[in-house]
C-alpha cells in the first residue's frame, strides 16, 4: 500500500522528487486491488482511425470520436446508445482541431492555419462558420477552440507571427463576436472555460503563469509557474466553474484549484500528456506513461488503466463522469459506472425483447430475465447482470428467429388448407396437425410449432396430391360405368364398389378412396375390353365341344369351362369368362393335350406320353439296378483281397513272435 497523506499533512520526504511543490494537500493514492469498489467497467470497444481522440458527451450513454490531427483524414463521430456504436462521417478536413461540448454535442472546429471556425451539430452538418481574422485585430495563423458546455460561447486562442492572444467567442445565430482578454505568455498553451462563460483560464508554456479571467475580461487570479517543466500548459475547468486542474505536459506534477486560484490538493504523475475534469469537479482524470487515472475531487485515486494493458494514446471524460473512452491503437474502449453499463445491456436486452413483442412472438424466458435485471440485486454484480443481460438478449433474438421461422411455417400451412377448402377437399390430419401447431405457438414452443407447421403443410401436400388422382380417378371409373350401362353389360359388384369408394373419396380418405377407385377402374376397362369378345368366343367354344361330343371323348373338362365362364358373365366378370372360353376351345378338340387331335388319336382320353413314356421309364430303371449290382460285386471282391494281403501281414508278424490276436480278432475274423 502506498503511503496516504491527509489534508495539511507534511509532504512525505519519500514523495519530495515527485510532488514539487510549496504549499496546498497531497492527494491520495490506493493500491490497485484495493479499491472499495469498482468504479467503471468495459462496455464496448470499436474500430477508430489510427490516432483518434474520444471526447464523451454528458450523460455517458452517447460517445463522440474524432479523427487525429493528420491531413486529409475524415471527423468521425460514434453514437454509443442503448449499448449499440453507429458511425457518420463528415467532409475531409486538413489539420483539423475539435473540441466538442459534452452537453449538447455542438462540435466547434477549426481548420488549422488561416482557416475559419466552423460550428457542427451532433449529425456534422455545419451549422454556423465564422472567419477566424475577421473574430480579432491581429491575422490569425492558429487557433485552439474550447466550447463551454451550457451556450454557444467558446475560449479561443489566436496566436500570428507576433503573439498569442486569449478571447472568447460568442455566438449570437448566424453572428459571432470576439472579446481579447489578454496575450497569452509563451507558445503552445492550452485554455478552458466553464458552461457559464464567466471564468476562462488559460496558461502559456516555458514558465507561464496560470491565469484566470471572467466573463467581461478582468483577471480574477495568477498563480506563478509551480511545475518546473518547459511542456505545454494543460488546463480543464469545471463546467460549474468551481475547480481548475492544471499542469504540463510531461510534467510529474497535476494541481486542482478551486475558483479563487488556492490549491486544493496537488498529485504525482509520470509524465503528463493530458487531463480532464467532470462538470461538478468531483471527478478529475489524467494520461501519463503509467496509463489513464481517475481521482475523487479530494485527489484520491479510485480506477487507474495500466498503460502496460492498452498502452493509450488518449482519453476522454464525459461532463457526468459516468463514461471514460480511452484511445489505443485503432480502437476506442468505453468504460462506464456499472449503473450506466447495466443501463446500457438492460437496454439492448429490452430492445431485443420488444423486436420479439412488435412481431407478435413472446419470449416469456428473457422476459423473466429482463424483469430480473430491474430488481436492486441486478446492481450489485454488474458481470452477473451483464451476462444475464446478454443470455436475454441471445434469447430474445434466437426466440424471434424460431417464432418467424414458425409463423412462416404456420403461414404455408394455412394457405396449404385453404387451397384444399377452396377446392373441396377434407384436410383432415393436416388441419388438426395445424391446430397442434397453433396451440404450440401460443405457448411460445415456436420449435415445435414449425414442426408441427410443416407436418401440416406436408400431409397437406400429400392429401391435395391424393385427392386430385382419386378425383381424377373417380370421373374415369364414373365415365366407364357409365358406358358398360348404356351397352346392358352385367355389372355385379362394380356398381356397389364404386359407390364405396365415392363414399370413402367423401370422407376425406383419399389414399384409401384411390385404391378402391384405382381397383374399380382396372375392372371397368377389363369389362369394356372384354365383354365385347364374349359372345363370339362363347359361340365358338359351344361349337367346338358340340362337334367333339362323341362316345369315347371325355369332352367333360371343356364343358366345365364353358359353365366356368357362363357364371363369370352372370357377375360381371368379362375377363375371367374369356379367359375360360379361350381355354375351353382350345381343350375341346384334344382333351388329353397330347398334341394328336381327338379324331387321330387311338386313345384320346389319355396322354400319349404317358403310354410311351412307361416302357422306356421301366427299361432305365432296370439298367440302373443292374449297374449298380455289379459295382457292389466289384466293392466285395476288392474288399476280400485286401483283408487276405492283411491276413497274411498279421501271419508273417506272429510268426516272428508278435502277439496281435486282438487285432486278428477285430479286423479279421
Amino acid at each position: 500500500m502506498r503511503s496516504r497523506l491527509g489534508r495539511g499533512v507534511v509532504v512525505a520526504v519519500v514523495l519530495m522528487s515527485t510532488l514539487p511543490f510549496l504549499g496546498g494537500c497531497s492527494a491520495k493514492r490506493l493500491a490497485e486491488d484495493s479499491y472499495p469498489y469498482e468504479p467503471y467497467v468495459l462496455l464496448r470497444s470499436f474500430k477508430t482511425p489510427t490516432g483518434s481522440i474520444p471526447q464523451p458527451l454528458n450523460g455517458g450513454r452517447v460517445c463522440y470520436a474524432a479523427s487525429a490531427v493528420y491531413p486529409g483524414q475524415h471527423l468521425s463521430v460514434w453514437t454509443l446508445v442503448d449499448g449499440d456504436v453507429t458511425r457518420e462521417k463528415a467532409a475531409v478536413w486538413s489539420n483539423t482541431a475539435i473540441r466538442i461540448q459534452k452537453t449538447s454535442g455542438l462540435a466547434y472546429c477549426s481548420g488549422g492555419w488561416k482557416s475559419d471556425i466552423s460550428v457542427l451539430d451532433h449529425n456534422l452538418k455545419t451549422i454556423q462558420q465564422f472567419d477566424a481574422a475577421a473574430l480579432s485585430a491581429i491575422h490569425a495563423s492558429q487557433i485552439v477552440v474550447v466550447p463551454s458546455t451550457g451556450r454557444r460561447h467558446a475560449v479561443i486562442v489566436v496566436s500570428d507571427s507576433a503573439e498569442r492572444v486569449v478571447g472568447i467567442m460568442r455566438v449570437y445565430g448566424q453572428t459571432a463576436t470576439f472579446q481579447q482578454l489578454a496575450p497569452l505568455a509563451g507558445s503552445d498553451g492550452d485554455v478552458g472555460i466553464d458552461d457559464s462563460a464567466s471564468l476562462v483560464v488559460a496558461m502559456g508554456c516555458r514558465g507561464a503563469a496560470l491565469q484566470a479571467w471572467d466573463g467581461a475580461g478582468k483577471q480574477l487570479w495568477k498563480v506563478e509557474d509551480r511545475w518546473s517543466n518547459s511542456g505545454n500548459g494543460l488546463v480543464s475547468v469545471s463546467g460549474l466553474g468551481n475547480r481548475v486542474v492544471a499542469g504540463r505536459s510531461g510534467a510529474q506534477l497535476l494541481s486542482c484549484f478551486d475558483a479563487k486560484g488556492a490549491v486544493l490538493w496537488e498529485y504525482a504523475t509520470n509524465r503528463l500528456k493530458s487531463l480532464s475534469i467532470s462538470t461538478d469537479g468531483n471527478t478529475v482524470a489524467f494520461l501519463d506513461n503509467r496509463g489513464v487515472t481517475v481521482l475523487d475531487g479530494s485527489g484520491v485515486e479510485i480506477w487507474h488503466l495500466p498503460s502496460k494493458q492498452v498502452a493509450p494514446s488518449g482519453f476522454g471524460l464525459s461532463g457526468d463522469a459516468t463514461t471514460i473512452a480511452v484511445s489505443h491503437d485503432s480502437s476506442v474502449d468505453v468504460y462506464t459506472t456499472p449503473s450506466v453499463a447495466l443501463q446500457s445491456v438492460v437496454s439492448l436486452a429490452s430492445v431485443a425483447l420488444k423486436h420479439c413483442t412488435d412481431a407478435g412472438i413472446p419470449c416469456p424466458e428473457a422476459q423473466v430475465l429482463l424483469d430480473g435485471l430491474h430488481s436492486p440485486e441486478a446492481a450489485k454484480s454488474y458481470s452477473i447482470s451483464r451476462s444475464e443481460a446478454e443470455q436475454a438478449v441471445s434469447l430474445a433474438k434466437s426466440t424471434l428467429e424460431a417464432g418467424q421461422a414458425a409463423v412462416a411455417a404456420l403461414k404455408k400451412a394455412r394457405e396449404a388448407i385453404s387451397a384444399l377448402s377452396s377446392a373441396k377437399y377434407v384436410p383432415g390430419k393436416a388441419a388438426s396437425t395445424l391446430d397442434e401447431a397453433e396451440r404450440a405457438f401460443e405457448a411460445t414452443n415456436y420449435e415445435q410449432s414449425k414442426s408441427l407447421a410443416q407436418e401440416s403443410s406436408t400431409e397437406a401436400g400429400k392429401i391435395a396430391e391424393a385427392a386430385a388422382q382419386a378425383d381424377g380417378m373417380m370421373m374415369y371409373a364414373g365415365k366407364g360405368l357409365q358406358e358398360a350401362r348404356a351397352a346392358k353389360w352385367q355389372l355385379g359388384s362394380l356398381t356397389v364398389d364404386f359407390e364405396s369408394a365415392t363414399n370413402t373419396f367423401k370422407s376425406g380418405d383419399y389414399s384409401s378412396a384411390l385404391d378402391q377407385l384405382a381397383d374399380v377402374s382396372a375392372r371397368v376397362q377389363s369389362t369394356l375390353t372384354a365383354a365385347p369378345l364374349v359372345q363370339e368366343k362363347r359361340a365358338l367354344a359351344l361349337a367346338r365341344v358340340r362337334a367333339e361330343t362323341r362316345p369315347g371323348v371325355d369332352i367333360a373338362r371343356a364343358q366345365a369351362l364353358v359353365d366356368s365362364a357362363d357364371a363369370a358373365i352372370e357377375t360381371g366378370d368379362y375377363a375371367t369368362a374369356v379367359s375360360d372360353l379361350d381355354k375351353a376351345i382350345a381343350v375341346a378338340p384334344d382333351v388329353d393335350r397330347d398334341g394328336v387331335p381327338n379324331r387321330d388319336d387311338f386313345s384320346p382320353n389319355i396322354n400319349n406320353y404317358v403310354i410311351f413314356g412307361t416302357p422306356i421309364v421301366a427299361a432305365a430303371g432296370l439298367l440302373w439296378l443292374v449297374a449298380r449290382m455289379r459295382r457292389r460285386r466289384q466293392v466285395e471282391r476288392e474288399n476280400k483281397a485286401l483283408l487276405d494281403a492283411v491276413g497274411r501281414t498279421v501271419a508273417e508278424w506272429e510268426t516272428d513272435g508278435y502277439d496281435l490276436g486282438d487285432f486278428r480278432r477285430k479286423w479279421i475274423s
